[in-house]
């Protein structure tokens, strides 16, 4: 037995929390709060502040009004006004997500101000970050994480510029990842709040709906989709209901806008952006909204996604192991590909880079290492020298690449021909 075995023998396998992981990511989100406090941005968090203001006020109606040349700007007297009369410490970003968010919000605004609600989600994020280690290592290991490693872990969590970036944007990148790792991990183990989770985080965040839709195929997540599926379905039917049709379509149509479109800055990585940068115009734009995009960059993303996701379809069906590997490589595929990939995203590559150590076999697992280069200063942070633009998609994409090596070259991989299209078998 080895010695994080005999660490570990007392702690069931069914427990993916435990009571001091809990400990652990409330004390590091207090050590976060005090060291970043009074040096963050913010703009992130004050979108959906500005949000609840603006439901709270009765003019939810406003709430999707972004400039037409400027992603991170929002326009319209209301908004304006809105934000002159806050106590929002930085100008915020336009809003996106679902008005079943913006209706959260508007209770949050009732018993806070905003300074104390950024030092609570600095807490929260440092929270998050254990949560998504701890829920990753359970997920590919089954069983828990050592202590040693666990705080290995959160050290470079917290040097990572995904996390910094999440940090001084007020972003909620750690609690939506840390919500997909706990609820791929605790899928068969706590079917009920794993799809409590999983659904929560795919009304916020839509990359994970994906995610729900492989539970629902595989039996040994199928209760955990479901749950999720009901959950999602809440907060849509709460959307449209409570913020009434019209506010709901006008979210609808800002996300069709947002996907005909390409965001190009440093700070998004994707493909679609790389291979834009030369219709930004005017350099003084912090998000240059670009309406007409090549036809190069807007068919070389889905054609690498469909390469991507046909990798890990064959990986997953000779694997002993194909829920994992369905669920961790599309979902970042998915992730890498898509026109916005913020560097705050990265977070996710958690969830792979644990299965290359999990499942490797040879020296596969060396990659990650190499591909953590990639994950911080100099590389990723976008105002060193060194930056390297390509770093955030270099990350996720290799280490779905690694994963599926790790998979396909393991002893125990399956023959093809020998996988059925049952799901049954190893799921």
């Amino acid at each position: 037995m080895s010695a994080h075995s005999r660490h570990q023998a007392s702690a069931p396998a069914s427990t993916v929390l435990r009571w001091y992981h809990h400990c652990i990511g409330l004390v590091f989100g207090l050590v976060v709060a005090a060291i970043s406090a009074g040096k963050l941005n913010y703009g992130d968090w004050g979108a959906l502040w500005i949000a609840g203001l603006l439901v709270r006020d009765g003019n939810r109606e406003h709430l999707y009004r972004i400039d037409e040349r400027d992603f991170a700007l929002p326009r319209g007297d209301v908004w304006l006004d809105t934000i002159a009369h806050s106590d929002v410490t930085e100008f915020p970003h336009p809003y996106v997500h679902v008005p079943f968010l913006a209706d959260v919000m508007s209770l949050v605004v009732r018993v806070m101000s905003f300074d104390v609600s950024v030092i609570l989600l600095a807490i929260a994020s440092g929270w998050a970050l254990v949560v998504l280690i701890v829920s990753a290592w359970f997920l590919w290991f089954e069983e828990e994480i050592a202590t040693i490693t666990l705080l290995f872990g959160i050290l470079l969590g917290w040097a990572s510029i995904a996390f910094q970036s999440s940090l001084f944007l007020g972003q909620t990148s750690p609690l939506i990842f840390a919500g997909v790792a706990y609820g791929l991990a605790a899928a068969r183990v706590h079917p009920v709040r794993a799809g409590i989770a999983l659904g929560l985080v795919s009304a916020v965040k839509l990359t994970p709906i994906i995610l729900v839709l492989i539970c629902v195929v595989f039996p040994r997540a199928r209760k955990a989709g479901l749950v999720a599926l009901g959950t999602g379905a809440v907060a849509v039917l709460y959307s449209i209901v409570v913020s009434g049709w019209d506010v709901f379509t006008s979210w609808w149509d800002t996300l069709q806008d947002i996907k005909a479109a390409i965001m190009v800055a440093p700070v998004n990585g994707s493909i679609a952006s790389q291979l834009s940068t030369n219709r930004v115009e005017d350099d003084s734009i912090l998000v240059t909204i670009v309406h007409d995009p090549s036809l190069v960059a807007s068919l070389i993303p889905p054609f690498v996604a469909l390469a991507l996701i046909a990798l890990v379809i064959v990986t997953a069906l000779r694997s002993q192991e194909p829920w994992r590997i369905a669920a961790v490589g599309i979902f970042t595929v998915l992730t890498a590909t898509s026109n916005i990939l913020w560097d705050h995203y990265v977070l996710c590559a958690v969830l792979p880079l644990l299965g290359v150590l999990a499942r490797g076999q040879n020296r596969i697992i060396y990659v990650v290492p190499v591909l953590g280069l990639f994950s911080f200063p100099p590389l990723a942070k976008a105002d060193s020298e060194m930056w390297l633009s390509w770093s955030s998609l270099i990350v996720l994409v290799g280490f779905v690449i690694a994963l599926c090596i790790a998979e396909l070259s393991r002893k125990d991989a399956l023959p093809l021909r020998d996988r059925r299209l049952s799901f049954k078998k190893a799921s």
